[in-house]
């Protein structure tokens, strides 16, 4: 997703939009290259381009604790989600297929 993503959300100011970000600082998925990611407030950049709340967090409590306050707030919503780079060595493809990702995420927020 690119930053003009944030500025149209925002516009449209979906109520039930819940935007979850995994910030690892990089393109792990395809080399590791960095990004500016770690060096820039997101979450001040999401409540500019109009989302109601943005919250952060970096420890499982942290995660607990906004995970629940996500699903109360109307949206547009964020939550990021500060995380280390690299991935486990036993970590498989998804099994899962998108639109199965997607009911089971709306299915937690009771969508």
């Amino acid at each position: 997703m690119h930053m003009g993503g944030l500025a149209i959300i925002g516009e449209q100011a979906p109520a039930n939009f819940k935007h979850i970000v995994f910030n690892n600082g990089a393109h792990d998925s395809v080399g590791g290259q960095p990004t500016a990611a770690l060096g820039m407030d997101v979450l001040r950049i999401a409540l500019a381009c109009g989302y109601r709340t943005a919250e952060g967090a970096e420890s499982a409590d942290e995660i607990r604790a906004n995970m629940a306050q996500l699903t109360r707030a109307s949206g547009p919503a964020m939550l990021e989600i500060r995380v280390n780079k690299g991935a486990r060595a036993d970590l498989g493809r998804p099994k899962a297929s998108p639109a199965e990702n997607k009911r089971e995420l709306m299915g937690f927020f009771g969508v």
